[in-house]
């Protein structure tokens, strides 16, 4: 199944202000109701897929333009790519995508698991 999630052009300055402490935030700290909750971890889960799918993409073309030299020792720039991947697969895209899945089907807010 492909699932293409449409980013906003205002998706990370949205969850940067969903997440940023402070009382114009409305942030409850750990007093954050379900609804709350839900709402945070859907905007976190978008910003995460948009960054991700985003920055290996543009990793991917900058390896289209540069051909073979691009991983040259001189260079270096392979290591964006990696390091991109590193960070990613520590909290896997999968997961987010079947949660703002079952969000958008279900209306369901996703529940705090090990990669929340």
């Amino acid at each position: 199944m492909n699932v293409a999630v449409r980013p906003k052009p205002n998706v990370m300055p949205c969850a940067t202000a969903v997440c940023s402490p402070g009382p114009s935030s409305g942030s409850h700290g750990p007093n954050l109701s379900a609804e709350e909750r839900g709402h945070l971890a859907t905007t976190i889960a978008t910003a995460k897929v948009t960054a991700t799918r985003t920055g290996l993409e543009l990793c991917s073309r900058l390896f289209e333009v540069t051909g073979a030299r691009s991983t040259h020792a001189s260079l270096r720039l392979d290591r964006h790519w990696r390091n991109l991947r590193t960070q990613t697969l520590h909290d896997p895209v999968d997961y987010k995508l079947h949660e703002l899945g079952d969000w958008a089907l279900n209306q369901s807010p996703p529940v705090p698991t090990f990669y929340s």
